[in-house]
């Protein structure tokens, strides 16, 4: 559920193509999405979809950069998709995403987990709750034009697939999912000293449907995904190390952390989301090979299995499984996860 709070959050941001994109000065964490299947879901048929995501902190940038240009001068490619690669190729980019230790994430649905019918359901219930959470909003006085207008909006886009069709409805959903498990995977996964620099901010990039202008689905992305990552606590929680609090102060810190605790994330989106073509982003190269929906046979023994498996699993650290969670702590409506390292502390 969206409530007030979040809806006058949401309201108050700009839209994302008037956010001015980070400072060049600053060093990020990226997160590169992309996806794969066209999300029609038909009824007569079985299909299959994918959404990926991979995370490259700045200083691994150029080894990405590198990698992708060695092999598209080699293979002959003006860009690495992966439709366009033989088994040989995809295994080459996948081995080389776990061999630099670049966590991805792949998640997967199809037309026998979802279908037309589960999707027009859920987006009249929450048409139904938007409208009742507005009109909850306007009985305690709310009068924000800006607000009025974002449920306005919201609900018609929830409740007429004819101003956001189907297809685009269901990526923008489960984008919210797979934006949340990336920003804790990346932290969890950089935690150690060696990547304090690249916290500065995060970058958030996609492929981009168009070329000139922002397609509907993105617009939709870009205006309900902060208000659902704040009200859903169940749902929804952002992480971070509790060492990093300790002098000299972890950027993640200094930079993300609000006053009252918890991540603010106003701050974390601060630069917007970006919607770039493929072409000019190395790392949105790789978001589209671990999108890859088709089984290959795996070159180390020879059985037939999706080469995203091994660029998405867990790259080898000596740090993987050292983290302990800390139950969240609930404050003023937003739930937020601690967590503390194992690394030995000096005497």
């Amino acid at each position: 559920m969206i409530t007030d709070r979040e809806a006058q959050m949401a309201a108050a941001l700009p839209p994302v193509e008037r956010w001015g994109g980070r400072p060049r000065s600053l060093s990020a964490v990226q997160l590169y999405f992309d996806e794969s299947g066209d999300f029609a879901f038909p009824i007569e048929r079985f299909d299959a979809y994918t959404q990926a995501v991979v995370i490259c902190p700045d200083s691994k940038m150029a080894v990405v950069e590198n990698y992708v240009a060695d092999r598209l001068a080699t293979w002959g490619l003006a860009e690495l998709h992966a439709r366009d690669l033989d088994d040989d190729q995809l295994w080459d980019v996948c081995k080389f995403i776990r061999a630099q230790q670049l966590p991805a994430l792949v998640q997967a649905t199809d037309t026998t987990a979802v279908t037309l019918k589960d999707i027009e359901t859920h987006r009249i219930a929450q048409a139904a709750q938007l409208q009742s959470n507005a009109d909850e909003w306007r009985r305690a006085g709310g009068n924000s034009e800006s607000i009025a207008k974002w449920y306005d909006t919201q609900i018609l886009r929830s409740a007429h697939p004819g101003k956001l069709h189907n297809s685009e409805w269901v990526q923008a959903d489960l984008l919210v999912d797979l934006i949340h498990q990336a920003i804790n995977k990346g932290i969890v996964f950089f935690h150690r000293d060696e990547w304090r620099p690249d916290f500065e901010t995060f970058r958030f990039v996609f492929d981009a449907k168009l070329s000139r202008k922002r397609a509907r689905g993105e617009k939709h992305l870009d205006a309900v995904l902060l208000g659902f990552l704040a009200s859903n606590p169940d749902r929804i929680a952002i992480i971070w190390v509790e060492e990093w609090s300790d002098p000299p102060v972890h950027p993640f810190h200094r930079n993300f952390l609000a006053d009252g605790g918890g991540v603010d994330l106003r701050k974390l989106f601060e630069y917007g989301l970006e919607f770039e073509s493929s072409h000019d982003r190395p790392g949105l190269q790789l978001a589209d090979v671990s999108c890859i929906r088709r089984s290959t046979a795996n070159p180390r023994n020879g059985e037939r299995e999706n080469p995203s498996v091994l660029a998405s699993a867990e790259a080898d650290s000596e740090d993987a499984g050292r983290l302990i969670h800390v139950p969240p702590p609930v404050r003023d409506g937003r739930q937020s996860c601690r967590f503390r390292s194992l690394r030995r502390r000096p005497d």
